[in-house]
Formats: C-alpha cells, sequence, structure tokens
C-alpha cells in the first residue's frame, strides 16, 4: 500500500466497508471511558468520606481530662495539627476530584463526537421528546432554523434547553460544597484556637458563598444540547 498519511488510510478504511467495525469501537471506546468516570468519582467519593470520618474522629477524641470545678469537666486533645492536615488532604483530594470530572467530561464528549462522525442516521444526536421539554430559542416549526438534517428534525442551537438536568453540572455543584465544606472545617479549627465568633463567622461566610454558587449556576443545570437533533414526539 502507498503511503496515505492519516486523511488517506482514514478515506482507504471507509472505501473497505470499515465504518460500521470504527463505528462500533468508538462506542465501546466510549462506554469503557464511562465505566472509568464512574470508578473514579467513587474512589474521590469514598477518599473524601473516610477523611470527613477521620476528622470528626481526631475532633471527638480526648487526651486530656481538666477538671474545672466538682460538676464541670473539660474534655480536650491534642490533635489540632492533625484536624488541620486532615482538611488539608481533604481539599486537595476534592480540586482533584473537581479536576477528574472536568476531564472526564471533555474526553467524554469527544468520544461522542467521535461516535457522530461515522453516523449516517442520526442516532446518538436524536433527540425524541415532547415540545414542553423544550425551551428554544426558535419556535419547532420555523423552517428557517433547520440545515440540511431538516428530515430528521430541528437543529439545536446555542441557547437551546433540554429541560434534562446535567449530571456533570450537578456533580461539580455538589464537589463546590465539599471543598467549602473543608473550608469551614479549617476556619473552625483556627477559629477555635483564636476565637470561637471567628469560627462562626467563616462558616457563614462559607455557607454563603454555597448559596451564592447554586444561584449562579441554576440557569446552568441543563443538559448542553447544541449540535443535537431534536424530532418532536407525536
Amino acid at each position: 500500500m502507498p503511503f496515505l498519511g492519516i486523511a488517506g488510510i482514514f478515506n482507504y478504511a471507509m472505501s473497505n466497508n470499515c465504518k460500521d467495525s470504527l463505528y462500533q469501537k468508538a462506542i465501546d471506546a466510549y462506554w469503557n471511558h464511562v465505566n472509568r468516570y464512574h470508578t473514579w468519582m467513587n474512589y474521590y467519593a469514598l477518599f473524601n468520606g473516610a477523611l470527613f470520618v477521620g476528622f470528626c474522629t481526631l475532633l471527638t477524641a480526648t487526651t486530656t481530662i481538666k477538671v474545672n470545678s466538682v460538676s464541670q469537666w473539660n474534655l480536650e486533645n491534642n490533635y489540632t495539627f492533625l484536624q488541620l492536615t486532615v482538611c488539608i488532604i481533604g481539599l486537595v483530594s476534592s480540586f482533584a476530584w473537581l479536576a477528574s470530572i472536568c476531564g472526564h467530561e471533555k474526553w467524554e464528549e469527544n468520544w461522542m463526537n467521535l461516535i457522530e462522525s461515522f453516523e449516517v442516521v442520526p442516532l446518538y444526536r436524536l433527540i425524541i421528546s415532547g415540545q414542553n421539554d423544550f425551551s428554544l430559542k426558535k419556535d419547532y416549526n420555523d423552517h428557517e432554523c433547520y440545515d440540511g438534517l431538516n428530515k430528521y428534525g430541528k437543529v439545536l442551537e446555542k441557547g437551546d434547553k433540554f429541560k434534562a438536568y446535567s449530571t456533570h453540572t450537578i456533580t461539580k455543584i455538589f464537589i463546590w460544597s465539599i471543598i467549602i465544606g473543608w473550608f469551614s472545617c479549617i476556619a473552625f479549627i483556627v477559629g477555635c484556637i483564636k476565637n470561637c465568633c471567628c469560627a462562626c463567622c467563616c462558616i457563614l461566610i462559607s455557607l454563603f458563598l454555597l448559596i451564592l454558587l447554586y444561584f449562579c449556576v441554576r440557569n446552568k443545570m441543563y443538559s448542553n444540547v447544541e449540535g443535537k437533533i431534536l424530532k418532536i414526539k407525536e
């Protein structure tokens, strides 16, 4: 076979009826990536949970008993450094969790684009649903917003919303809440060392940031369907 280059090899494969095989391999690779995504998400969730249990154990541990009076005893420990260490590790693992889900999302999008590039009939691009399940910039029956694939339905544009919440976005919000939670734990420990009022203020600020985060992203929680093809269910 003469030297064809990447584009030539691709065209040669297509001309030798390899398209179906490559299409199936792309689907298999996509689902393998999805399975790996679930595995890593479970690892990070379990790791953060174990760290939080460790933090609570250190927080409630007792190494010293101080008797202030006959009826008042104080249970204390000297694990402050270990508590801060666990919180910092939890913070790092949470940011790693967030970065991991962002990376997986991009690779998942790449594999989906690859699958769609092999399709003759837009199976993975096609969405069949009721009109009330969408918020469209243009009316569905407006034929000016159709392109060459109009026999299958309306090609969705940027800004068109499918009212299905994105699991990636929801998971990111959850991870950000964990990050803010670890910051709150650090603030609590530092505040207890210096001033309990400082700790309470830091926790309230963290809660405010969490609420602000929700309102900033709530309009972006729907799945991204740009480039997908909508066919209204009759």
